[in-house]
């Protein structure tokens, strides 16, 4: 059964949240229509981080089939904003930035697209307490397994690869 929005939906495992009032079929596949992926591009991002970070960006894009990709490019204030919709190569995106930290100035930025999710790819070496709060937020933190989020989904992941 394929519902709004191409997602597809099973009745061959109900969906257990509803039950046992209701039988509901379950979601499964489907499409992003939109999504933000907010990368800090400050000083302590280096050239190989970024490139790992396009490279995580490009993945997350062909895995979760998103439509209508925004980059936003950060440090202390937003530095380049990059639209991609489905099949359109990030080859072109250069790397802009290169001073402190602020992720409040990016995530507002984000909400102006009203995405269905937000991605926050970052060392995370920086105030986070006056992020505005998004209720599908991921952070990917990059190189800096100390790190914690004040909401959302964390992963950890190291560039170098040990």
């Amino acid at each position: 059964m394929v519902g709004s929005g191409g997602i597809d939906r099973s009745w061959s495992n109900p969906n257990r949240r509803y039950l046992p009032d209701l039988i509901m079929p379950t979601r499964y596949g489907g499409r992003i229509q939109r999504a933000v992926q907010l990368i800090d591009t400050s000083g302590s991002i280096s050239n190989h981080q970024f490139n790992y970070i396009l490279t995580q960006v490009e993945h997350s894009r062909s895995l979760l089939q998103i439509e209508e990709l925004i980059l936003i490019q950060f440090d202390d204030a937003v530095r380049a904003v990059d639209i991609l919709t489905a099949g359109e190569p990030i080859t072109n995106v250069k790397m802009c930035g290169g001073g402190g930290t602020r992720l409040d100035p990016a995530m507002e930025k984000a909400m102006e697209y009203a995405p269905e999710i937000v991605v926050i790819i970052s060392d995370l070496w920086c105030n986070q307490t006056t992020v505005p709060e998004f209720a599908n937020t991921c952070w990917l933190c990059i190189d800096h397994k100390e790190a914690t989020v004040p909401y959302g989904r964390l992963i950890h992941v190291n560039s170098f690869g040990d």
